[in-house]
């Protein structure tokens, strides 16, 4: 516990510095002990896997996995970050304020990931909230301001039933005489609750949360969310808080999963993720704007994380895999957009074209990115969604995986023409002068795709026996 207080104590004081601190350089610099703390504390959180545990917080493999997935990212978003606030010239408090957002939202995130505690977990997913709106409103325009003032009051309509969804728990559980609102003792009792107050809790915190991991039905304000956020705060979004929201869910899916009411939560989470996926495609095959497209794209992916938590043992696995997998493929994509516009100031594909041949390594990131995306192999989210789909087909959801099949045709070639014309096509109008984009500020994300590529290829056996074991609690 006092490793847990120590984290989030150096936290709020690099947070307040960053505030008080105006000056460019030394409000960046700050990062630099905040992240090297965030690594330190993953890996203390894995040195005490079912080892610490409390009515507050527990540190367990699905934590850690998100937690590790989080700090990775939180490297090239912070660095990224940097390089859009200096290239646009932002002024020392936008940047101050930006930043000690950026390290709040980090630390909200983290908290929700080793939350024990129903009632702790929405207090730092609440916590997301406040600064997700400032991050969203950087560029003080006129469009960002409506897309933060709608993130916060949808989300704060989502959280609030969410919360209700944890109080109808609480009846839940008080019927059997206990006050505990920790998921590990939730599970314990769950088998003697109520299985009316158990499905309507689930019902409220599935369409709660659903508005942090991005999938139906409040997903809308998330696409706003990442259009209008800078390009980094974009790669966080679906690289971290997606996470997170499915973490939210995932607890409470723990909780059923060891009651009569297993079919039907299954049945909830197969009919959201599949509701998700055909918006996604509907509003894919007429958007645009290459970050709504990247965004619409989360609300698939995320879509099949559920459909796959909600289809068996094979599907647990790999909604595991497929969200570690989505995370660094869209985190990396995202970053590589805010090069795009800093070379064509346009975010709509049909105003841009050749990109490869401008920038030949951020063209080789978009279409390394895109095909790990679009689960081409040797993508390793080749294998999670194979896996879902057998999953599905072996639960007999014959009608489920025929519609999904087409749904995902739809999106595949929406994505194929984007990404054509976006590296290949010719350049409509004409580039006076651009910003030379130098090959290192793509290396972050070569790592990240370059993982994904690998796992697809080579499987690390120590790492998907470590996903196997995150998940091995859940009823078969």
């Amino acid at each position: 516990m006092t490793y847990i207080l120590l984290y989030f104590g150096f936290g709020l004081v690099v947070c307040i510095s960053q505030v008080l601190i105006k000056k460019t350089l030394g409000n960046f610099l700050l990062f630099v002990p905040f992240l090297l703390m965030q690594i330190v504390f993953t890996y203390f959180c894995y040195s005490q896997l079912d080892v610490f545990q409390d009515i507050y917080f527990r540190i367990d493999r699905i934590g850690v996995i998100f937690l590790a997935v989080l700090a990775i990212i939180a490297i090239p978003s912070v660095s990224h970050s940097a390089i859009y606030s200096v290239e646009r010239k932002d002024s020392d408090s936008q940047m101050a304020y930006h930043n000690a957002s950026i390290t709040f939202f980090i630390m909200c995130m983290t908290g929700a990931m080793i939350s024990n505690h129903l009632g702790m977990m929405w207090a730092f997913i609440e916590g997301t909230t406040l600064v997700s709106a400032v991050m969203i409103y950087h560029d003080r325009d006129k469009s960002s301001l409506e897309a933060a003032w709608k993130y916060f009051f949808v989300c704060s309509i989502g959280l609030a039933l969410a919360y209700i969804g944890i109080l109808f728990l609480g009846i839940a559980v008080q019927e059997t005489k206990h006050l505990d609102l920790s998921v590990t003792a939730l599970v314990a009792k769950a088998p003697f609750m109520n299985p009316l107050w158990l499905k309507v809790g689930f019902l409220f915190a599935v369409v709660g949360f659903s508005v942090k991991m991005g999938v139906a039905p409040l997903f809308s304000v998330d696409i706003d969310a990442k259009d209008k956020a800078p390009s980094p705060v974009g790669a966080l979004f679906s690289g971290g808080l997606m996470n997170v929201g499915f973490i939210a869910i995932f607890r409470f899916y723990e909780i059923l999963s060891v009651t009569s009411t297993r079919i039907w939560t299954d049945k909830i989470l197969i009919i959201i993720g599949t509701v998700s996926i055909f918006f996604a495609a509907v509003y894919l095959i007429k958007v645009r704007n290459i970050k709504r497209i990247l965004a619409y794209s989360s609300v698939e992916h995320a879509g099949l994380a559920l459909i796959a938590l909600g289809a068996g043992s094979m599907g647990h696995f790999a909604s595991i895999f497929h969200l570690v997998f989505h995370s660094f493929a869209k985190s990396s994509l995202f970053l590589q957009v805010g090069q795009v516009f800093r070379i064509y100031l346009n975010k709509n594909i049909d105003n841009i074209g050749g990109y490869f041949k401008i920038n030949p390594a951020g063209g080789t990131v978009m279409f390394l990115g895109f095909l790990c995306i679009i689960a081409i192999p040797p993508s390793g989210m080749f294998l999670t969604e194979l896996y879902t789909f057998m999953a599905l087909f072996g639960m007999y959801h014959w009608l489920v995986g025929g519609f999904l099949l087409i749904c995902l045709t739809f999106i595949f070639a929406s994505f194929i023409n984007a990404m054509l014309r976006l590296l290949f096509a010719p350049f409509p109008g004409k580039l006076a002068t651009y910003d030379v984009i130098h090959p290192w500020e793509s290396i972050s994300q070569f790592i990240m795709i370059g993982f994904v590529l690998w796992m697809g290829i080579f499987p690390n056996e120590g790492l998907v026996q470590f996903v196997r074991d995150a998940v091995k609690h859940l009823p078969k």
